[in-house]
């Protein structure tokens, strides 16, 4: 009788149990979908923050390149890391930047070129390795002749 008893129960609970297996799994996927969203939140997030860093950077040496600060002259360091041709994609922001003649268009294609940026990995990349390479200047061969 007793074991009767227990398979009825367990039969008029079946699908109750069955409907929160079902809700418990929905509220798991819905965890996941939401730790996944905010992942990629931040993921976005940290890009446009690396771009907006890179965007400073290239602000700041297009304002060298326009005032002629040391270094940015026609002899300078940076100004020949500039034009090296491995640099070729930050001469043409740092120049395009340098030559807005408003404070606003400046500001402005900035903020483009941040929303591009942060959007692409690829190119925020190879933009920020060029800027290094500019903001060091180029490689210079220290031997002086002492060699043997």
């Amino acid at each position: 009788m007793r074991n009767a008893t227990t398979t009825h129960i367990a039969q008029e609970q079946a699908p109750a149990l069955a409907r929160i297996r079902a809700l418990e799994q929905r509220a798991a996927e819905l965890e996941r979908i939401e730790r996944e969203r905010q992942a990629q939140a931040l993921r976005e997030q940290q890009a446009e923050g690396e771009a907006r860093l890179l965007v400073r950077d290239m602000r700041e040496m297009a304002d060298s390149l326009r005032c002629g600060a040391p270094g940015w002259t026609e002899d300078g360091h940076q100004l020949q890391a500039l034009y090296a041709p491995e640099n070729k994609d930050a001469l043409t922001m740092v120049e395009g930047l340098a030559a807005l003649p408003l404070e606003e268009q400046r500001d402005y294609v900035a903020e483009q070129l941040v929303a591009r940026l942060a959007k692409d990995p690829a190119a925020r990349l190879r933009l920020a390795e060029q800027v290094e390479r500019v903001q060091r200047g180029p490689e210079q061969d220290h031997d002086y002749g002492m060699s043997l």
